[in-house]
Order: structure tokens, then C-alpha cells, then sequence
């Protein structure tokens, strides 16, 4: 694959190589992460959300969107309780690119947001799916040759060496469009920090997308 973005290289999400290789450190369960309107989960709910969007991803109502990180900390004893800091991480917007070189197909541009974060992340979409994503340099999503076949059949992402490392359960919807079956996306493998966001973001992105082929225009 090539680099995320030729003309403003940007640095991978830190250590990835240590998070694919060798036994984790200690014993921790994958996420199994739930998207319920604007808020993500690390599994499903009743759980403390971990990231959260300004608009809901699979109602396609905004142009622009943007991922904000979720951390928690003990509150002081006087208080009891936890505190929370809500960090943004990633903008989700449309690549403008010209006619001829898209072919009527919509990029979209990952930003980062802030010190560690992939710089730009450029996703293209496949030519035969529509549920295919190149995001350059880094992952892609795809489905099996028999998924391709069955209604909301299951969405993996592959690492740009064709490694399985997440995979989605789709959206399901009810007549007039309305979610009845919220998305999750269940992480294969260890992560770092630095590439779960980037996972996250880029599972938000072709949501979106997703999103606005099912609902079509208002």
C-alpha cells in the first residue's frame, strides 16, 4: 500500500508492531465495541462509553463529523464518583478530490486531532463494493466472498498486511429506516491506544457513508 498521504506524510499511530507481536501483557478481553447513536461503548451497554460523536454516524444528518475520546478518573474521596475528560481526536469530512480522478466515488479525510495522532488518513472506496474502504497505507475493510452474497453480511478489517483485526456487525434497520439493531465492531487482536482510535475512526466513517446509501436523500 502506499503512505497515508504523499504529499503531507503523517507518522502511524505508535507501536504498532508491538501491539500485533507476542502475548499481551497480562490477560485483557478485546473490545466489543457498540455504537448507540452519538456514543461508542467497549462493549455492550450497561457500560461507561469510551468515545462519543457530535452527530449519530448512521443517520447521515451531518457533513462533517468529529470522535472525542472518553477518559475516566477516580473523583476525589470528597466527591466519590468518577470524573470525566472528554478529548477530540479525529475530524471525519468529506476529500475533496477532483471529478476525473474519482470517478463520481466520495473520499473522505480522517484528521487527527492533537499530538499522537495519524495526521491524515486518507480513505478511498472500492470499486466493485460498496462496503470496501482503502484507508491508504494503513487498513482496509472488506467482506468474505460468501458475505458478499447475504443481507448485512459481516464487514472485516484487514491491517496493510492482510491480517484480520476487527470485524463489524452491520446496522440493521426496520421499514422506514429507523436502527433496530445497533453496529458493533469486535476487535481480533491487541491494539494499542494509537490504533484502536484510528480503527474506531475509520469504522465511524464508512458508517457514515454506509448511512447515507441506505437513507438516500431526505
Amino acid at each position: 500500500m502506499t503512505s497515508v498521504d504523499e504529499t503531507q506524510p503523517s507518522e502511524d499511530p505508535p507501536s504498532y508492531q508491538a501491539s500485533i507481536s507476542g502475548a499481551p501483557q497480562g490477560r485483557r478481553e478485546l473490545p466489543q465495541l457498540v455504537l448507540d447513536g452519538t456514543l461508542i461503548f467497549p462493549s455492550p451497554p450497561p457500560s461507561r462509553a469510551a468515545y462519543e460523536l457530535n452527530s449519530p454516524p448512521c443517520e447521515a444528518k451531518s457533513g462533517t463529523y468529529e470522535l472525542r475520546k472518553i477518559a475516566y478518573r477516580p473523583a476525589p474521596r470528597s466527591e466519590g464518583g468518577v470524573r470525566s475528560r472528554v478529548d477530540a481526536i479525529y475530524a471525519i469530512r468529506p476529500y475533496r478530490v477532483p471529478l476525473w480522478l474519482s470517478s463520481g466515488r466520495r473520499h473522505v479525510l480522517v484528521d487527527g486531532l492533537g499530538r499522537g495522532r495519524t495526521r491524515e488518513a486518507h480513505m478511498v472506496p472500492a470499486w466493485d463494493s460498496p462496503i470496501g474502504w482503502t484507508v491508504k497505507g494503513l487498513l482496509r475493510s472488506e467482506q468474505r466472498f460468501l458475505d458478499r452474497f447475504r443481507r448485512k453480511g459481516a464487514v472485516c478489517w484487514v491491517d496493510r498486511d492482510g491480517r484480520l483485526i476487527a470485524e463489524e456487525t452491520r446496522v440493521q434497520r426496520n421499514w422506514d429506516g429507523k436502527v433496530e439493531g445497533l453496529p458493533g465492531l469486535q476487535v481480533k487482536v491487541h491494539l494499542d491506544e494509537g490504533w484502536l482510535d484510528i480503527l474506531v475512526a475509520c469504522w465511524v466513517a464508512r458508517l457514515w457513508k454506509e448511512a447515507e446509501r441506505d437513507l438516500g436523500p431526505d
